[in-house]
């Protein structure tokens, strides 16, 4: 996704789509709103304003994605180190910025607002990436994603 060569295909997703595939693997990722996001108090959103809005997110992702990559990366390690037995697992935005190796403020506690930001922007951004795997090498299929 960092890469930002995410294209439009009907065929696939009425989303901005990046193929991933890879050695004996077909997948692509998808950028799709959440499902909150889809209405507001009773109101579906417009397919237009949806798809512009997550056109913009990929517009972004063209000069930003490696800040997106590295945070969603952390995400499934922090769960996998957190998880209860459920499955289930608390992970906040300090957190992340701690495993990212971003230093707390020694004089007035908390983290920079600016980084701070910018990975709770990038961990949002992550939320919208779908990733289905149509070919793996068992054959099977399966959707992941951070949402």
């Amino acid at each position: 996704m960092a890469r930002g060569e995410l294209k439009q295909d009907p065929l696939l997703s009425d989303y901005p789509i990046a193929d991933i595939s890879a050695n004996k693997w077909q997948a692509h990722a998808e950028i799709r709103p959440l499902d909150y996001e889809l209405e507001i108090g009773g109101m579906t959103i417009p397919s237009d304003k949806l798809h512009s809005t997550m056109y913009q997110i990929a517009s972004d992702l063209r000069k930003r994605g490696i800040e997106v990559d590295e945070a969603s990366k952390i995400v499934p390690s922090l769960w996998d180190e957190k998880r209860d037995l459920d499955g289930w697992a608390l992970i906040t935005l300090g957190d992340i910025c701690r495993k990212m190796g971003i230093r707390e403020r020694a004089n007035h506690g908390g983290f920079e607002p600016r980084k701070r930001d910018a990975i709770r922007m990038a961990i949002d951004k992550a939320a919208r990436i779908s990733i289905t795997v149509s070919e793996s090498p068992r054959n099977s299929w399966r959707r992941v994603g951070l949402s």
